[in-house]
């Protein structure tokens, strides 16, 4: 269970990590063309050079300009689908355990809808399964009394149904 929840998170850790490789590759390819984009005449004599560079200034601001704002782009985008993958693996199953719930409270012990097989919190849904099914058995044991108290009321029963009384309770303890 904790090995297969560790391998999804490694799976989670070598895709926002290829997601980075990728936005710094297309920062890169951005700087390189930023870079050859820079008209630089060096053998033209001082004026032209001035004249270049001047140029180049103007161009050079709107060129950063343009690629900071792509960059910051494709930064939001790759982190909001990332954070729209994520939280479906995990809003999807409390949704779902949430449903389990109410139907629990609704119409007594009936069978969970179970969670997609790579959705997260499958250890919860697990242990909120047993802990469902125990309080049930309680209920039955609590109803097993109920019932044997019903046939034979005598003062005899009393201890032996105290008995069971705290058996029952020490045995489930939420």
């Amino acid at each position: 269970m904790a090995s297969r929840e560790a391998a999804e998170a490694a799976v989670a850790l070598r895709l926002a990590g290829s997601l980075a490789l990728v936005f710094a590759g297309l920062c890169t390819l951005g700087l390189v063309a930023l870079l050859l984009s820079v008209d630089d005449s060096l053998g033209q004599g001082y004026g032209s050079i001035i004249g270049a560079q001047l140029r180049s200034q103007a161009q050079l601001e709107v060129t950063l300009q343009f690629f900071g704002l792509l960059m910051a782009a494709l930064a939001g985008v790759s982190t909001w689908l990332l954070a729209l993958y994520t939280s479906f693996r995990i809003a999807g199953p409390v949704w779902r355990l949430s449903r389990n719930l109410e139907q629990a409270i609704a119409q007594g012990p009936v069978p969970p809808v179970p969670l997609r097989r790579d959705d997260l919190l499958q250890g919860e849904a697990r242990a909120l399964q047993d802990a469902t099914a125990a309080l049930e058995q309680h209920y039955a044991g609590l109803r097993e009394v109920l019932v044997a108290w019903q046939l034979a009321p005598g003062p005899e029963t009393v201890e032996r149904v105290r008995a069971q009384l705290r058996a029952l309770d020490a045995h489930v303890r939420l």
